[in-house]
């Protein structure tokens, strides 16, 4: 096969598909960048899409446990309504939720809620609608989303794009709080053979956990929706530095020559020491 410069009329007489132009403008390349491009695209709102239905999930879970542990109260029920109404409302000026979910989800919860009250044989109703819960949160999340001012050093959130959940890190600081003393008194009890004592202060713990659990799984989905909207730069800030090196090596000092530097050959634990060794394990947690 010769590798001699093609012919201009050979490049005449080709059909126009196998032309060298028509071949340089194939728009297969092209096509590819799209399709890249579009399940980039798609994947990114199918993540999206899933944080957000767990994020009502969990906010409909905790609604309905916070219900339980105040044994179905009115008003703890639409207290806690309406502080999940301003969550939505904080979502949806940041662009997470559309206006319709956040109204569609209040009633729905507002729904459970009354059917709870039902069974209760209380006679005990919610006093706001939707709709009037929904617009009072509006305006609440908008004057706070307006008038947010950068906090100081003493006062940084572990939620710093969630300027509106305040109160929710105030009861997740309080349930940890109350977790903990539940728990210790429960085990000092249960170590000076008082079982029947201990039981109440286990349980209360166990459920103090839960509801803990609970709403830092839902701050957590709430701020890594709004993680996922915020895109990073495209050219990140580089500061260039100068490294040196000098001319002689320095001799910081000498080290000890008694010292057995001989690699050290773990051997395996009994079933003693690793029982020890799980009980004894303290899992990290969030500082609070």
């Amino acid at each position: 096969m010769s590798i001699e410069p093609m012919d201009s009329n050979k490049i005449l007489s080709m059909p126009l598909s196998l032309s060298p132009r028509a071949m340089a403008s194939s728009p297969e390349r092209t096509l590819d960048k799209t399709t890249t491009s579009v399940a980039a695209a798609g994947s990114e709102e199918l993540l999206r899409r899933s944080l957000m239905g767990l994020s009502l999930q969990l906010k409909l879970k905790m609604i309905l446990v916070e219900a339980w542990a105040s044994d179905m109260n009115s008003v703890v029920m639409e207290r806690n309504l309406f502080g999940i109404a301003k969550e939505l409302a904080i979502l949806k000026e940041l662009g997470v939720y559309e206006q319709h979910t956040c109204l569609r989800f209040l009633e729905l919860a507002r729904n459970r809620m009354e059917q709870l009250l039902e069974q209760t044989e209380r006679h005990e109703t919610l006093h706001m609608e939707a709709e009037q819960m929904w617009t009072m949160a509006l305006i609440q999340a908008q004057e706070t989303m307006g008038a947010s001012s950068p906090a100081s050093p003493s006062a940084v959130s572990e939620f710093p794009l969630l300027s509106g959940f305040d109160s929710s890190s105030r009861d997740i600081s309080v349930l940890w709080r109350a977790m903990s003393i539940a728990r210790d008194r429960g085990a000092q009890l249960w170590h000076e053979n008082k079982p029947e004592q201990a039981l109440p202060f286990l349980l209360a713990a166990d459920s103090y956990m839960k509801r803990f659990t609970l709403k830092y799984q839902r701050l957590k989905v709430d701020h890594a929706m709004v993680d996922t909207l915020q895109k990073p730069s495209k050219s990140p800030k580089r500061t260039t530095s100068r490294v040196s090196f000098a001319e002689k090596p320095e001799v910081m000092g000498i080290a000890d020559a008694e010292v057995d530097r001989t690699p050290i050959c773990p051997t395996k634990p009994s079933k003693l020491e690793s029982l020890l060794l799980r009980t004894s394990r303290e899992f990290p947690t969030p500082p609070f």
